[in-house]
């Protein structure tokens, strides 16, 4: 048995270990359970924050696209609902982004394979980097806007905020809606497209219509991860609501 013998840590760093431990732990379920909720025919949300005491920093939006077969029957896979792959769907993301943004300078696509627990899926990351918290905002709200002066109706789109907290710190908050309906309209746009998208998926679909499918975009079972400042990275489900201390400085 290791013994600690170093300084006694404080409630919060405590509350903080045990948090990561159990989101690590979490994680590994989960991730042991993706097969199962494939069977919806999901496209799950992931990606990463990293944030700098100044508020500049990067973000990645990934798009994990499962290709596993539907185990009940009738509803096809998120793969097979997609006519290209590879470059081919980078490129169809791009035209994508490019005709509703026209500035498209600012963002990066990459279109990679899973491997690992992973290695049944196609992986379509949106990047990006911004000077400040406020330029972070924006950009996720162009994103969620999708090329319209306004968001569209419907969105629950949430704007992140970077506000200042007592004993020197930030307070980093940013709803599970923001990632979600800042992707939502490019995944509708794409599924508006028969060159891209097949309702059939390859003939395996026989019983979802748009509609239904339009529920394939969901936000759980993957990692997010937040490093924020010169903390350690911080883990979350997707779809968790995030609400963060970290220094303004370094110690």
């Amino acid at each position: 048995m290791r013994i600690y013998s170093g300084p006694v840590l404080s409630v919060t760093r405590k509350c903080r270990i045990i948090h990561d431990i159990c989101m690590k732990i979490i994680l590994t379920i989960i991730t042991g359970l993706i097969t199962i909720f494939t069977a919806c025919t999901p496209i799950h949300i992931g990606g990463e924050i990293v944030l700098g005491a100044d508020g500049s920093g990067s973000r990645k939006i990934a798009m994990y696209i499962y290709d596993d077969d539907d185990q009940f029957g009738g509803g096809g896979n998120a793969y097979h609902y997609l006519r290209v792959h590879g470059d081919e769907l980078k490129t169809a993301v791009e035209d994508k982004l490019k005709t509703a943004l026209t500035d498209t300078s600012w963002l990066t696509v990459t279109v990679t394979r899973g491997f690992g627990a992973m290695w049944n899926t196609e992986i379509v990351t949106l990047s990006f980097d911004f000077f400040s918290f406020d330029d972070y905002a924006n950009k996720m709200r162009r994103l969620a806007s999708f090329g319209r002066n306004s968001l569209p109706i419907g969105s629950e789109f949430r704007t992140p905020s970077l506000r200042n907290a007592p004993n020197n710190q930030w307070r980093y908050t940013e709803p599970a809606n923001t990632t979600y309906w800042a992707v939502r309209p490019l995944f509708l746009a794409i599924m508006d497209d028969p060159a891209i998208f097949d309702i059939t998926s390859g003939g395996r679909n026989r019983e979802n219509d748009k509609n239904a499918l339009m529920g394939m975009l969901i936000m759980e079972a993957v990692e997010f991860k937040a490093v924020l400042g010169t903390n350690p990275p911080l883990l979350f489900l997707s779809g968790t609501d995030i609400d963060e201390l970290f220094p303004k400085e370094e110690g």
